[in-house]
């Protein structure tokens, strides 16, 4: 085929069936691009005879460049948990990104309907980047025109829907924090798992990591039947209080250091001299008092803005072609809530 200076982008990103953005970043060499999308990208591009001009190519990256550092950056950050204390939660995320030089919006949702009204406010107020955090609590796909923003979810269950997607690692998390425990001289490990309705991946990821645990390093004498009981409140308070009266274990591991406060208002059980705790989650404020896993909303910013940094400095916004999963490693916080016994 003849060479034509009259072949864009758009024509090669419908012949390799791609979105705009991504034969763009393919075309440019962005790193994010997955290596055989970049490669159709580029034989369809050789095929039509598409030239980029060296000049539009300098002139495009510096023109992103300086539009990123002639203003700070703005993110806004969305959830829709319907949840108390998530505003003081983000505090954490508000606090990171200012001392990025960022400036920071979150909004929680209450329904699907706000969608579209907070993108069109978002983008007059300049807003570059967004997270979508909790929203597994909204049914339906969100109608937010995410094509206008740079966009990076925190739940897993997104990555199918065109989201990249950063997230803790649950599996690591459970089996590091479950090895602590164990390490600390507590044989009868309770372990008590919270789940939500309709169950989520990580529930699912929660419950393997602990199952390899007791399989690999409990003997069967002291392995104790995992608890699993729903988010949604079905009477967990009696099968808790029943299932620790047959089992009679020395450590118990929750979901959330909040369970620590329910086992004191619901049992009256003292904590930690009657029964030892630990929790998956421990949120900012609880850090000190009991050991376990911090909570993702606070150690989520330090691993999703240089992840949304690097791709707003690409150039890349919407939806990605193919997806990205990013894993990080949760903090480990310690606490009286669980002494040491090995000693």
């Amino acid at each position: 085929m003849s060479v034509s200076r009259k072949i864009t982008v758009k024509q090669v990103a419908e012949s390799a069936d791609v979105s705009f953005s991504t034969a763009a970043a393919a075309l440019r060499g962005d790193a994010w691009v997955r290596e055989t999308t970049r490669q159709r990208v580029l034989k369809w591009a050789q095929t039509l005879g598409y030239r980029r001009h060296p000049a539009a190519s300098i002139l495009g990256s510096r023109r992103h460049l300086d539009e990123h550092s002639a203003k700070p950056i703005a993110v806004g950050w969305l959830t829709g948990t319907k949840a108390s204390g998530i505003l003081r939660k983000l505090r954490h995320a508000e606090a990171l990104a200012k001392s990025r030089g960022w400036i920071f919006h979150h909004h929680d949702l209450n329904s699907i309907d706000e969608a579209s009204v907070l993108a069109e406010k978002w983008e007059a107020l300049g807003i570059d980047g967004i997270i979508l955090g909790r929203t597994h609590q909204l049914e339906g796909i969100l109608p937010f025109p995410w094509e206008r923003f740079t966009v990076i979810s925190t739940e897993l269950q997104r990555l199918k829907e065109g989201f990249d997607v950063v997230r803790p690692s649950q599996f690591k998390a459970v089996l590091g924090l479950l090895r602590t425990v164990r390490s600390r001289g507590y044989r009868r490990i309770g372990l008590w798992l919270r789940q939500h309705a309709p169950i989520l991946p990580e529930d699912e990821t929660r419950l393997a990591a602990a199952m390899l645990f007791q399989n690999e390093d409990l003997s069967a004498r002291t392995r104790l039947p995992i608890l699993r009981t729903s988010f949604v409140f079905d009477d967990y308070a009696s099968k808790l209080r029943k299932w620790l009266e047959r089992h009679q274990p020395d450590v118990l591991v929750g979901f959330h250091s909040h369970d620590l406060w329910m086992l004191q208002d619901f049992f009256g059980l003292k904590i930690p001299d009657d029964l030892p705790f630990a929790a998956l989650h421990v949120g900012w404020e609880e850090r000190s008092q009991v050991a376990g896993i911090l909570d993702r909303e606070f150690t989520m910013p330090e691993a999703v803005y240089p992840i949304l940094e690097r791709k707003l400095r690409s150039g890349f916004r919407g939806l990605s072609e193919h997806p990205q999963e990013s894993v990080f490693d949760a903090a480990f916080s310690d606490g009286p809530s669980l002494p040491d016994r090995s000693r």
